[in-house]
């Protein structure tokens, strides 16, 4: 939770849907790879300790069935509005 949190108030996205260790927010495609790079940035510095690595998992796609990893995403993919996963 707190990394949506952080994330709404760096970039001002609302999570849609919070379920259990996930959030997803909603974005336009042309700032999809951005507010991943940013999301993940965000999440990775919720929980900074020696002890757990916490790496936190991003996914871009228009369904949940197309969600992927921002670099494994195919390049002539059209979506109208990505939904992010942190």
């Amino acid at each position: 939770m707190l990394g949506a949190i952080k994330v709404y108030e760096e970039l001002g996205y609302a999570p849609l849907i919070f379920v259990h260790d996930s959030n997803i927010i909603e974005v336009h495609e042309d700032v999809a790879e951005k507010v991943a790079d940013a999301c993940l940035r965000l999440a990775s510095g919720v929980f900074v300790n020696d002890d757990v690595d916490f790496i936190p998992e991003v996914k871009i796609g228009r369904t949940w069935g197309d969600m992927a990893k921002p670099n494994d995403r195919d390049e002539d993919e059209s979506v109208e509005s990505d939904e992010l996963s942190t």
